[in-house]
């Protein structure tokens, strides 16, 4: 026993060293493990983040085509509308599809919906323009209306092969008629160049009620636009004394400070009305 305190006596300073690099030797075992937990979750977190990215980067690459393919299937619902509200008929000459008539006064007109891409648009001119990707080889023609999901745009005036001018409701020279739908009142809508959110319905005579919010359409009376499409709404409507005429401001319901996409409003039967309207008619 004395020999064996002698041995640990003499060597307690090794003894000692051996205890200390063991305690540190577990204590590093253990912080490794916290930092590989650390690191194992900043990883993770890291790699969630670049996958997000590349996610939101991937969705932003395929948002063209997904909202392509959304323009296409409203087309294809609107077209599906049409055949319900009108006369359906098979115009193989045409369009290897099926198409349809609506009443129009005395003439049966008919409208097919074709999806376009606004490539370029003003709204800060006296009278603006926009360009759709589609023109002749679509065929798209001239005094086409021009639409989009939230109402009235404007009027095809020039055409290429492949694109198209359009005649903006944001332009001084345009005048389209309209109507208020609850009572069916016919007016005029034009823009009078100062503020592209707001437009002007004249000629409604002033013992018709005419109160805020109520809502301006297409007419049908014109061979560019079907009936009831809508155009915006009354902000607020004043008597011209001197002409017995209201004089009412209205608000767009299209943004045209954020046009996309649209449509364009094709009556395949626009030549055959014009040529009919151009006959002289007999003296009874």
């Amino acid at each position: 026993m004395r020999y064996l305190l002698a041995f640990l006596k003499k060597y307690s300073f090794f003894f000692l060293f051996i205890l200390l690099e063991a305690a540190a030797f577990i204590w590093m075992m253990n912080g490794l493990a916290y930092q590989r937990s650390v690191m194992a979750n900043l990883s993770g977190s890291l790699s969630g983040s670049v996958f997000s990215v590349v996610n939101n980067i991937t969705n932003f690459a395929n948002l063209g085509r997904e909202n392509k393919k959304l323009l296409e299937e409203n087309t294809r619902l609107k077209n599906k509308l049409a055949e319900k509200r009108h006369y359906q008929v098979v115009d193989s000459l045409v369009f290897d599809t099926l198409h349809y008539y609506t009443r129009d006064s005395l003439f049966f007109s008919k409208f097919v919906y074709e999806p376009v891409n606004f490539i370029h648009n003003t709204i800060h001119k006296p009278n603006n323009y926009l360009m759709a990707d589609k023109g002749r080889k679509s065929q798209i023609g001239e005094d086409m209306g021009i639409v989009n999901s939230e109402g009235v745009v404007g009027i095809i005036t020039d055409i290429s092969g492949r694109f198209s001018w359009g005649m903006s409701m944001l332009n001084t020279n345009i005048k389209l008629s309209a109507k208020l739908k609850k009572n069916n009142q016919l007016g005029t809508v034009e823009w009078d160049g100062k503020d592209f959110r707001f437009g002007r319905l004249t000629d409604v005579p002033a013992h018709i009620d005419v109160f805020p919010g109520d809502t301006i359409v297409t007419s049908g009376f014109s061979q560019v636009f079907p009936e009831d499409i809508l155009i915006g709404f009354v902000e607020e409507a004043s008597v011209n004394q001197g002409t017995n005429l209201y004089n009412i401001r209205f608000r767009y319901a299209a943004d045209f400070n954020s046009l996309d996409y649209g449509y364009v409003i094709k009556n395949l039967m626009i030549k055959e009305i014009d040529s009919i309207s151009n006959i002289s008619k007999p003296i009874r």
